[in-house]
């Protein structure tokens, strides 16, 4: 049963005298609202008014009113500088700087910006939720977070010391990652005080290891090695992303979905940077067709665009225009369209591991 005092005592241990704020965008004019949107801002509300009754209970505060903004439109685009609270207008990053937690609960991702802010000299740290749904409170939000972190000790370091991983898609695609050059971090659901200031965030529900590929900056390692194709199945549609040097440099497909993400990448190629390769491995986290946040926590994942908040080199201002600053994870779990058939870490000495075989990670991985 879902018990949101454990949670967020487990997750945050928020200190006495802490102050805890909970962060949602709103539709308007161009942006219209849907059933799943409605149904997070109840929920929201709900959150804040136990979370009112559990800080008397351990001396920490609750902002008595939701943080609201005008959506973006794209997932990890720049906030607005304007917002309101308890009905008046307020500089969203000034809020942000004098509170010590935020749990976002979005429509569209805030995870880059949030983590802007908290980098920058504030005490914030935070959980992004885009796209939660009331129905993870009996999922993926009631996991043993303390499984999760097992976990994500085991696999974080390997994704750190490796320097390449083979993907063997079930589709018969194949795509190598350059590793080099990069630290991975853990999405293990807990954000303390003492998280790092490096990485003082989490996504909720949580349950990931994560790195950010090589992006070809360093002038001694040279460019990036990344290479292959990446199968994605859209509205039914197998498209297919070819990659160099990190970049997604085509896409192969005659269908609708296709020709869409042609125009999609021609519009700005900063897009098709490939930021992530993440390891799911939350046990109550299902495939749900509505929740990226979800099916990423159940398996293996490739995201594209930002990457800074993940330690990479691709940043709001390498895009053409800040609206088309986004981060998009594409999930590979065992259920989904497409499955990973393997991924192989190869190390420094040249040994190599399996991680993932037909689906599932090694069953000795974790013992």
């Amino acid at each position: 049963m879902f018990d949101l005092g454990k949670l967020v005592i487990n997750v945050f241990n928020p200190q006495k005298g802490e102050k805890m704020l909970i962060m949602c965008d709103v539709p308007h004019m161009e942006i219209p609202t849907n059933e799943n949107w409605e149904k997070r801002r109840l929920m929201a509300n709900d959150w804040k008014t136990k979370l009112s009754e559990i800080s008397e209970k351990h001396n920490f505060e609750v902002v008595e009113d939701l943080l609201l903004y005008k959506a973006t439109g794209v997932n990890n685009g720049q906030l607005p500088k304007i917002g309101s609270l308890d009905g008046n207008e307020v500089e969203i990053e000034k809020v942000l700087s004098d509170v010590d937690i935020c749990i976002s609960m979005t429509e569209y991702s805030a995870t880059a910006p949030l983590m802007e802010i908290a980098k920058s000299g504030t005490r914030l740290r935070f959980a992004s939720m885009p796209g939660v749904q009331k129905s993870m409170e009996e999922t993926a939000l009631s996991a043993d977070y303390g499984l999760v972190a097992k976990k994500c000790s085991v696999l974080t370091p390997k994704f750190t010391e490796a320097i390449s991983a083979s993907i063997h898609f079930n589709s018969g695609h194949k795509l190598y990652i350059d590793l080099r050059n990069r630290v991975a971090e853990s999405d293990d659901g807990m954000c303390h005080k003492n998280k790092s200031r490096e990485f003082p965030a989490i996504n909720l529900p949580s349950g990931e290891s994560c790195i950010a590929p090589y992006e070809g900056e360093d002038r001694k390692l040279g460019k990036s090695l990344t290479f292959g194709r990446i199968p994605v199945m859209i509205s039914g549609e197998l498209v297919v992303y070819v990659v160099e040097n990190n970049r997604i440099i085509k896409v192969d497909g005659s269908g609708p979905e296709a020709e869409r993400k042609k125009k999609y990448f021609a519009e700005d190629p900063a897009r098709g940077n490939i930021a992530e390769l993440g390891a799911g491995v939350n046990e109550e986290a299902t495939i749900n067709a509505e929740s990226i946040l979800e099916t990423e926590k159940a398996g293996t994942h490739i995201g594209t665009g930002l990457s800074e908040q993940l330690g990479g080199k691709t940043k709001a201002n390498d895009f053409k225009k800040p609206e088309n600053a986004v981060h998009y994870d594409h999930p590979f779990a065992k259920g989904c369209p497409i499955e990973i058939k393997s991924l192989i870490l190869e190390y420094p000495d040249k040994t190599k591991e399996t991680i993932v075989l037909n689906g599932d990670y090694v069953k000795s991985l974790f013992n």
